[in-house]
């Protein structure tokens, strides 16, 4: 009898110690489930966050490449007729083409902030798709780098500012004025200031040099935009619809 009961006993005791150890299970498993899910929402969030930067940065870029073919040709046409392969144009087309095309200057800003919060969680894991992960650090090292152009064309706008400092009051367009609180009549000097930027060969000469860093930093832009778009269709594969 004795022995009957010590049976029992085990019995019980094996029966109660499975059932324990499957109710552990079954609550690990609980728990990993609830973090994946938990996972899952943070790096759904973290995707669509990088997506609504991106498309953002995406139009400031394009905005900013417009612009730059605009300050191209307005150079390129300046410098025709600095050569003399084309006529002088009107006062108020070269002024145009000086202020809003030699002396003008443009670079996105873009936006990092979905990233710069992925980077500060620690959890690179958090973005499963590694074709992903690896896009985004190239893509967003350039943009915090930035273009080693952009340095060289500052300094050559700024090189061309200080030749043409002593008239730049002669050449602003009377919509400048106007935004700044001055009258619109133009300047009794304007023919003696084109005159003068015309007289300027080192002007032109920086001008020629920012003409090409001008194209270069155009072509890398373009290779940016294509990274982005390449991003974009990753995210959207990886976003739950």
């Amino acid at each position: 009898m004795e022995k009957n009961k010590t049976g029992k006993y085990l019995k019980y005791a094996i029966g109660e110690i499975v059932l324990v150890v499957i109710g552990i299970l079954i609550a690990l498993q609980i728990n990993n489930w609830n973090e994946n899910r938990k996972q899952q929402r943070q790096e759904q969030k973290l995707l669509v966050s990088l997506k609504t930067d991106l498309l953002e940065s995406k139009n400031r870029l394009l905005k900013t490449m417009y612009m730059q073919k605009n300050v191209i040709r307005k150079s390129s046409e300046l410098i025709k007729m600095y050569e003399g392969k084309i006529p002088r144009a009107s006062n108020d087309s070269i002024k145009n083409f000086i202020i809003y095309g030699a002396q003008s200057w443009y670079r996105a800003e873009f936006l990092t902030g979905a990233y710069d919060a992925y980077i500060s969680t620690g959890n690179a894991e958090l973005l499963r798709n590694n074709q992903l992960r690896k896009m985004l650090a190239e893509y967003f090292s350039i943009v915090k780098l930035g273009f080693e152009d952009q340095d060289n064309s500052m300094s050559l706008l700024s090189n061309m500012q200080n030749i043409s400092a002593p008239v730049n009051a002669h050449l602003e367009l009377p919509s400048a004025r106007k935004q700044v609180g001055l009258d619109t009549i133009k300047s009794p000097k304007e023919n003696m200031a084109i005159d003068f930027i015309f007289k300027q060969d080192a002007y032109f000469g920086y001008l020629m040099n920012r003409i090409a860093v001008e194209h270069l930093r155009y072509t890398i832009q373009e290779e940016v935009l294509n990274k982005i778009s390449q991003i974009v269709v990753l995210l959207n594969e990886e976003i739950e619809v």
